[in-house]
Parts: C-alpha cells; structure tokens; sequence
C-alpha cells in the first residue's frame, strides 16, 4: 500500500509541475488522441508571439503533440521541451516491449562506454575543468576535520538546524536500492499509459544509477575510512574503509539533476537542489562521510546525470535550420517517443 502511495504522489507531483511551468513557457498545444512513435515538423522563427505558428509536415490534426519551447525561437540553437502525457491507455497496441528493451540496453552500453572513456578526448576546457574539480577536492580534504568539527559545533544552530533534520528526512531519498523499486513501478506506469515525462525521468535516472554504481564498486576498495571509525581523515587502508566516495550525495545529485532538467520551472529547480544541499550535510553529520567525500560524489552524480539527460535529448529529438513557405526562415524539429 506504501508503494502504491508514494507512486501515486510521484505521479501528482509530475503532472502539477507540468501544468505548473507550462504557464511560464512559449507553448503550443494540441490536445487530440491518436499514440504515434514519430513525427516531424517544422516551426516558424516567430520572436513577437509567445504561441509560435507550426506548419504541418507528417503529422493529423487527429494526432497529438505537446511541443513546449524554454526560449523564444531565434536560431537553430534554440532549445526544446518535449514531454506529452497523453491520458489512457489506448496505445497498447503500439508498445513493442522486447524491442524497446533491447534499445534501453544498447544505449546503456553505448553511454556507459562513452561517459567512463571521456576523459581520453578531453579538450582544453575538459582538462582545465578536471583541473579545476580535481584541486577544490584536495583543498577540501586537506580541511576535511575542520568543516566536519564545524558542522557538529553548529548542530543546533538556529539557522543550521532546520537544514540539518531536512537532512535526516531526505536520507532515504538518497538509497539507490529503495529508489529502484518506486522508478521502476514510475518507469512502468509511464511506459503503459504513454505519460512520456513520467517514463523518461525514470528511464534517465535508472541510467545514471547504473552508469555510476560500478565506479562507486570500485572505489569502496580504496579503503578510505569513515569519520565514525575515529581515526583521522587521513587514514586509508585498503579494502578497510568505504568512505570515498558518498553514493548517498551522488544518488541525491543524480535525481535532482535528471527531474529539474525534465521540469524546468525555476521554483522546483531551486527547491530541489536546496534539498539536495541538506541531503549533502546530512551525511557530514551523520559521521558516514568526510566533507571532500560528499563533494566528489556529488560532483560524479551531476556529470553523469547532465552527460545522460543530454545524450538522451539528442536522442529524443534533433532541431535543423530550414526555409519555409514563402521563403521564410524556420526551424525543423524531428523526434521519437
């Protein structure tokens, strides 16, 4: 019964926070029937109006399509939105399960490849921001017992208290095996009732989890103990200490960078990574990780999840330049649900 609560939460909150920032988007709308698994259209270079004329290329007046668009349309780099939940279930017929299995896994495969082998085609910038990434974990790990002293001293601080029992609260939100199960039944539900924001959230997060959990595998042997075993911030073994890095942070990141990427309304973006703060601090004070430990993880998670999210958009949808009617400039917009 928990379950189908906290699924049916999760739902609510999706559909209101897509109504919610649709009143702050240039949109427009078609509200028909018919499920179809490709379109292509094009849209007009339209900067006076905030409804943007759309030309018909392959697609019924029967058909439906939610196109939102997060800025207005001046040039071939604008950036697009598209996420229709189209109500019921009357596309079953069009769902292709073993197929769209099989795709989810080629593109795990091919991700999780690209992401672990990028640093071997990193440009000037790459190396310059892994630099940059790389000198703020020494610097904080080289005060790792300062911060951590400073966040017990202030544990009932009137303005650190609040964000600290958010904190405790949040901890569950960051367990990636009691997650899984809420993101599948989401994953199910939006797969069978063609809600497409609902079904790509959790297809985006259970990508990002699985890119990421053999990396945090892996350096659970580095051996780094917690501030719990009580002997310093420097005290490595290996195979005896699990501290680097904090899965906690990063499954935390993950999420909150995957659901204000799908639902970017400005209010939601800054609540969530306000939680995501607190769920940071919580596992300082909760003497399971040293403060550098919960910035590398959480570093990790936001790479990963912005890396998935946007190779996925590019996946979902490719925007072209293109000569209208009248020779008018316009933009060409293809996608797949």
């Amino acid at each position: 019964m928990k379950i189908l609560q906290k699924l049916s939460l999760l739902f609510v909150v999706i559909l209101t926070s897509q109504v919610l920032f649709t009143w702050n988007s240039h949109a427009v709308e078609l509200i028909p029937y018919n499920y179809f698994n490709s379109a292509s259209f094009s849209i007009t270079d339209n900067q006076a109006t905030p409804n943007l004329p759309i030309i018909y290329n392959q697609i019924n007046e029967a058909d439906y399509l939610l196109l939102r668009t997060k800025c207005n349309i001046s040039s071939a780099s604008g950036s697009f939105g598209l996420s229709p939940c189209k109500p019921g279930f009357n596309h079953w017929k069009e769902l292709h399960p073993l197929h769209d299995i099989k795709s989810a896994l080629t593109i795990y495969v091919e991700d999780l490849g690209y992401i672990y082998s990028s640093p071997l085609r990193f440009n000037r910038k790459g190396m310059f921001i892994l630099g940059g990434v790389t000198a703020t974990a020494l610097a904080i790990h080289t005060v790792d017992q300062e911060i951590y002293d400073a966040a017990h001293r202030s544990w009932d601080n009137k303005v650190y208290k609040p964000i600290r029992i958010l904190g405790d609260r949040m901890e569950v939100v960051c367990l990636q095996a009691v997650n899984t199960k809420y993101y599948a039944g989401a994953l199910g539900l939006g797969y069978l009732s063609g809600c497409d924001l609902l079904r790509n959230i959790a297809l985006d997060v259970f990508e990002s989890f699985y890119i990421v959990y053999p990396l945090m595998m892996a350096t659970e042997h580095f051996g780094r103990r917690r501030p719990k075993d009580g002997k310093g911030p420097y005290s490595v073994k290996l195979d005896d200490g699990t501290s680097f890095f904090s899965g906690h942070t990063s499954t935390m990141m993950q999420q909150v960078v995957i659901w204000t990427h799908h639902i970017d309304y400005l209010q939601f973006t800054l609540g969530a990574y306000g939680v995501a703060a607190a769920a940071c601090a919580q596992r300082i004070n909760s003497t399971s990780h040293w403060p550098s430990d919960v910035f590398v993880g959480a570093v990790i998670g936001y790479i990963v999840a912005r890396q998935v999210t946007t190779r996925n958009d590019t996946r979902r949808y490719s925007i072209s330049p293109t000569i209208m009617d009248q020779n008018r400039p316009g933009l060409s917009v293809s996608f797949s649900l």
